[in-house]
């Protein structure tokens, strides 16, 4: 028996080893906008900086909204902490992580959005684990998922291997051009004037995917959980680009996107800002966008000082 426990752990051993140093390899070849969205992020997590107004979503407010402008408008020091890809349920314990391990209280909290959210699955995510690199922080993600998968927490390399192909172009000499060519960065905001190679500017199809519940749910205590801590909050659904728009707007699954986050705002006495999306639809041009669902800096330049007035007549007095 003590022979077979020995054994066991030797391999235990030689395996997490093994796993770390695949790891290692991978992250080695980390696309430079990989890299500098990582470190961008983390900075809130790592300086004892604090900050009056909290940006909180996925990608859709992370490159909407440029601080610096906010800042010079509000009077207010602001960090973008929207983390790519991320979801209800990431953000909402995201921010309840900021709350009470790194005693950020900001006066206002702004919410983005993205017309698939209540959608996802609310698990650990993709990005969050690596931005917030805390490890009980990413256990409690993991744990308290609706379908919790250890596999990725335990072996890295199942949630790296994505950057298996960028290794293989370093190796083969491919220098593939990244899709955030990033100028520089502002706490927590990329400066990215290009557009996405490849990008599909006549619009995509509404993927049809049932509403997850459970999300709806975390969206909705976000906003509870910053009432309790007396942070006024609103919500704010950035541009798409308007040919997207087109396609999907008379769908049901946005219809009811928008249904649930009008309906979330009023239960909770929260201003939403652009709910049908058109808000600055003459002013916004095809330069002004990243992709068919981002705005690049070319865009942030003028939706980042028309939200700033905006906000100015929701702050608390």
């Amino acid at each position: 028996m003590k022979s077979l426990l020995i054994k066991a752990l030797i391999f235990s051993v030689i395996l997490f080893a093994t796993d770390s140093l695949i790891v290692w390899i991978l992250q080695s070849s980390r696309p430079v906008d990989y890299v500098g969205f990582i470190d961008a992020k983390a900075e809130i997590f790592e300086a004892e900086d604090k900050y009056e107004v909290l940006l909180m979503g996925d990608s859709h407010i992370s490159d909407a909204l440029d601080p610096k402008i906010l800042e010079d408008s509000l009077g207010l020091k602001t960090f973008n902490a929207g983390i790519f890809l991320s979801s209800p349920y990431e953000t909402y314990q995201t921010l309840k992580y900021l709350l009470e391990e790194k005693a950020q209280k900001p006066k206002l909290l702004v919410l983005g959005t993205n017309p698939v959210m209540f959608t996802l699955e609310a698990d650990a995510g993709k990005y969050t684990p690596l931005v917030v690199q805390d490890p009980l922080f990413v256990l409690n993600l993991y744990r308290q998922s609706d379908n919790p998968d250890y596999t990725t927490y335990f072996f890295r390399t199942a949630k790296e291997k994505y950057l298996a192909k960028a290794l293989v172009n370093k190796i083969l000499g491919k220098n593939k051009k990244p899709y955030r060519e990033i100028e520089k960065s502002y706490h927590g905001y990329l400066t990215v004037y290009n557009q996405i190679e490849g990008t599909n500017w006549e619009g995509v199809p509404w993927q049809k995917a049932p509403i997850k519940k459970s999300q709806v749910r975390y969206f909705a205590k976000m906003i509870e959980l910053a009432n309790k801590n007396d942070i006024q909050t609103v919500i704010v659904n950035p541009p798409i680009w308007w040919d997207q728009l087109a396609e999907i707007e008379q769908t049901e699954g946005f219809k009811t996107f928008q249904h649930l986050v009008d309906s979330i705002g009023n239960a909770h006495n929260t201003p939403v800002h652009n709910l049908d999306h058109h808000f600055l639809e003459k002013e916004l041009i095809f330069k002004d966008f990243l992709n068919h669902e981002h705005i690049n800096y070319h865009g942030s330049l003028k939706y980042s000082p028309a939200i700033a007035n905006w906000l100015k007549g929701q702050l608390p007095e």
